[in-house]
């Protein structure tokens, strides 16, 4: 036993080995001829060839020469996987395993006129994940090629049998996930938060819909660790399609030209695929016992067909609403999805008009059902009502983080596809109490994001010295965003609103409180000027951020949280938010909360 065990310790991993899983990814990934199922499986195929230069760069293979192995990697098995890989990434077991033949020469029963997917230039969503570059530098370091600049030339399927290909994507998955297996938990954390970084900026770039649907469905099918950063992933490439599909002609989240035009046919060219949702035409006089909140009469639960939902009205004056209807549609339809358990929006069942009213309505989550008489549903709590609440036991530092950590995933995969909620306010914030005790952890750990904004006037109108129309919900709003903006909505404004919110969490007291000696908005029939609420950013960064008031409050990291979106506030604008939120979200999670 002994003696077997030193003669595995001796093994090394060979570069030429995982030049040779390199050079198998590049000829699969860019072969010609797969026609119109391109798209999915080079991105299926590009996401393992990612992954698994990641992982060969973080156990030092890409270090050197000679390469730097991690000592603590079990080199044995690694080069095991990697050797089985190499092999099935080959043309000769391609041809007798999975019955897939790539040729040199243009096939007889080719396509005429390739697809666009698949022109010379094309290779997915994730073709410059790993750059040509570095796939050059490899194949020359493990003498594949002569120079970095030579990459093989491309192939062309034979024939393609979509069945027998994803069973061969699937098989380079399991062997890429069991290379993943071999890091220590910091190494995986570490890559996870890397391959986020990266898929963010493809996500937000492309505007491609069968892309987006196909990164999508790889990021589903991956089976990685961390699997709730890759359901958040997998959730903002969907959205982000859907955002395509749409063609909101609300531009104020995007700043790319063609997605500010309207309707299915704009220049685009983008067509509503068989995935875009179907509203449901629903019917008023069908929604019975209505109970509106006792703080928010706008909001409440109710009865559709027997079924409780959550119900929330939003008023638009009869003048506009023919201008916001589409504005309507398309909210409905974002939150209309089934939403992966870490994405915590309530899902919409659709909408009516009432009046100068639209009704929404939505679906209770699950858990919020257990246990329970489904007729008679509990009422949620807004995190104002908890902050109120002096009946209910304050949440502990560690509950406290996570509630804030949640929230932060959440607007990070809005953010990354695109979409933005406008009204960010502990108001807006729901927990589903019914099913626990308020103090479980369960209760706290759901915090629903609801309360989405579809409709801003975009009458020019610096701030001035015009009162403000609803004091305790501007006092949530970046400078920028109050009254009538003459800018448009913008993501670092959500971000500056998330900051407020992260305070209250922090100190566990609403924020009209906690900003009385810089505003006092207690009093509703008091004008308070925009102007003073102008102010609250500035004050608030000097009170939780200067004086040290949020790290004595909740540590270190989350202090510089509260900093980063606060900032947002005194900016006028801010290219780098998505970053900001990004780095936010990893250092809360590295809290072991």
């Amino acid at each position: 036993m002994e003696i077997a065990g030193l003669a595995l310790s001796g093994v090394s991993l060979s570069f030429q080995v995982f030049g040779g899983c390199v050079k198998g990814f590049v000829l699969l990934s860019g072969a010609h001829n797969l026609g119109k199922d391109a798209s999915l499986l080079r991105t299926m195929l590009n996401l393992e060839e990612y992954r698994f230069v990641q992982w060969a760069s973080a156990v030092g293979l890409l270090a050197g020469p000679p390469p730097e192995i991690n000592e603590r990697l079990n080199q044995a098995l690694a080069a095991d996987l990697m050797g089985q890989l190499e092999q099935l990434l080959s043309i000769n077991k391609l041809r007798d395993r999975y019955k897939l033949e790539l040729v040199t020469d243009k096939p007889a029963t080719a396509v005429a006129s390739l697809p666009k997917e698949d022109s010379s230039d094309a290779g997915g969503i994730l073709r410059r994940a790993v750059s040509d570059d570095m796939r050059g530098e490899i194949l020359a370091r493990a003498k594949l090629i002569q120079s970095k600049s030579h990459l093989p030339k491309r192939l062309w399927w034979a024939a393609i049998d979509k069945k027998r290909f994803e069973a061969l994507v699937e098989d380079v998955r399991q062997l890429v996930n069991g290379l993943w297996t071999l890091l220590d938990p910091v190494q995986q954390t570490d890559l996870m938060s890397l391959m986020r970084k990266v898929l963010t900026t493809v996500i937000q770039v492309s505007e491609d819909v069968g892309e987006l649907r196909a990164l999508q469905g790889g990021l589903e099918s991956s089976n990685v660790s961390s699997r709730k950063d890759v359901g958040e992933m997998a959730i903002a490439a969907g959205l982000k399609a859907l955002r395509v599909e749409i063609n909101d002609p609300d531009p104020t989240s995007i700043k790319h030209p063609q997605m500010a035009q309207a309707g299915p046919d704009a220049s685009t060219g983008h067509s509503r695929s068989s995935e875009t949702p179907n509203l449901e035409s629903l019917k008023p006089n069908l929604l019975k016992d209505f109970i509106a909140s006792s703080s928010n009469p706008a909001v409440g639960s109710g009865l559709y067909e027997g079924v409780p939902v959550y119900v929330e009205h939003k008023s638009v004056p009869q003048k506009l609403k023919s201008k916001m209807s589409s504005r309507v549609r398309n909210l409905a339809l974002l939150l209309s999805k089934p939403q992966d358990p870490s994405f915590f929006t309530l899902q919409c069942l659709g909408f009516f008009e009432d009046g100068e009213r639209f009704v929404f309505l939505y679906k209770y989550p699950d858990e919020a059902l257990m246990g329970t008489d489904p007729c008679c549903p509990g009422a949620p709590k807004s995190l104002l009502d908890l902050l109120r609440d002096s009946t209910i036991r304050s949440p502990s530092a560690t509950t406290r983080l996570a509630i804030a950590l949640n929230l932060c995933r959440t607007i990070l995969t809005l953010h990354t596809a695109g979409w933005l909620h406008k009204d960010l306010r502990s108001e807006n914030i729901l927990f589903f109490s019914q099913a626990y005790p308020n103090e479980s952890a369960a209760f706290w750990s759901r915090p629903y994001l609801t309360g989405f904004a579809f409709s801003r006037y975009d009458t020019p109108d610096a701030i001035s010295e015009h009162p403000s129309a609803d004091p305790q919900r501007d006092i949530y709003r970046h400078p920028n965003a109050l009254g009538e903006p003459s800018t448009s909505f913008q993501k670092h404004m959500d971000l500056y609103s998330l900051g407020t919110i992260l305070v209250e969490i922090a100190e566990w007291k609403a924020l009209k409180r906690l900003v009385v000696k810089c505003v006092d908005v207690s009093k509703p029939e008091k004008e308070v000027p925009l102007s003073a609420i102008a102010a609250i950013p500035r004050w608030l960064l000097e009170k939780e951020v200067e004086n040290g008031e949020a790290k004595f409050r909740m540590g270190d990291v989350y202090g510089e949280a509260i900093a980063r979106c606060l900032k947002y506030g005194t900016e006028m604008e801010a290219e780098d938010s998505l970053s900001d939120l990004l780095v936010m979200v990893k250092s809360l999670q590295q809290c072991h909360i």
